[in-house]
């Protein structure tokens, strides 16, 4: 599907549905008529007049404008893309490649601890700005990945500190 068409379905053919479909801001993504647009028109269009005392809040500690109009909602998912591949690879590493080739290239000592670290550090910023992206967006999942990423968040500062404490004895 090209993506700079609106999404072919049963109302698409009609000229009104498909000029609807074009102001979806995520026709590109949805394979649905544009009356079923995951996204009120109404909100988009009124940007920061819509938000609840909770987004702005956490728009406030992600460091974003409180009065900002919604960005594009195909970066904040190639955020998170972005952010999970980061977070796979950290977990793979931590969790199966490095317990692997400890015994075999001796990773004992600092360097485990410390690549640690510097991995867990990695994933913490990339969830955060793809929790930016998902709240500068207005994405509509955007609460249900912030309990998400702080349950990850939670368990990366707890690894955080099993790893210093493992340097400093």
């Amino acid at each position: 599907m090209d993506l700079a068409e609106p999404p072919t379905g049963t109302d698409a053919a009609s000229p009104e549905s498909a000029t609807a479909a074009a102001g979806c801001p995520m026709h590109a993504v949805v394979e649905a008529p544009a009356a079923q647009c995951p996204i009120d028109a109404a909100a988009t269009r009124a940007g920061h007049q819509q938000r609840s005392v909770w987004d702005q809040r956490a728009r406030k500690l992600l460091f974003l404008p409180a009065d900002a109009a919604p960005q594009s909602l195909l970066g904040a998912n190639d955020a998170f893309a972005k952010s999970l591949w980061i977070s796979a690879t950290r977990c793979l590493l931590i969790y199966v490649v490095i317990p692997l080739l400890a015994p075999i290239i001796n990773l004992t000592g600092d360097l485990g601890p410390i690549l640690g670290i510097a991995l867990s550090l990695v994933s913490m910023v990339a969830i955060f700005y793809s929790a930016r992206r998902f709240f500068a967006g207005d994405h509509p999942w955007r609460w249900r990945y912030s309990i998400i990423a702080g349950g990850v968040y939670i368990l990366l500062i707890a690894q955080l500190f099993i790893d210093v404490r493992t340097l400093l004895t």
